[in-house]
């Protein structure tokens, strides 16, 4: 017998093997199934106030969680953006592959960004637009 016709001999076995074993087990759960008796009897009217109970629980908990949980990142944010570094135009460094211009952009003159902002955007050829006022 060669190596191929063995293997396949071994294959076909175990699936064989193997829908016999689903059959009796099939068979063995049914059996449960039918001879099995209820543990406990299931109270409906307690399970809706088990229910009722979470539902209030959980719209407490957002109605009063969220208010709060909003003010904290509220006043992160604000932090945060206190404390941002000033942006410096005199400390600007131009590096020419980030503004290489291959066909002018479909907006404008072509030579600025769609959401340009004169203070801080560079404009390749031009420089900045406008003076940065000092901040404190």
């Amino acid at each position: 017998m060669s190596a191929l016709s063995h293997r396949l001999l071994s294959v076909v076995h175990r699936h064989l093997a193997r829908i016999q074993l689903n059959q009796t087990t099939k068979a063995f759960c049914a059996s449960q199934v039918r001879n099995a008796q209820p543990s406990t009897n299931y109270d409906e009217e307690a399970d809706d106030r088990d229910r009722f109970k979470y539902d209030k629980f959980y719209n407490a908990a957002v109605m009063f969680g969220s208010p709060i949980v909003f003010s904290i990142l509220l006043y992160v944010t604000y932090l945060g953006h206190k404390m941002e570094r000033h942006f410096d135009q005199e400390k600007y460094v131009h590096y020419p592959y980030l503004t290489i211009r291959n066909k002018p952009l479909p907006w404008g003159d072509g030579n600025h960004s769609l959401f340009h902002n004169p203070e801080k955007n560079y404009v390749p050829g031009v420089g900045f637009e406008k003076k940065q006022e000092k901040r404190h």
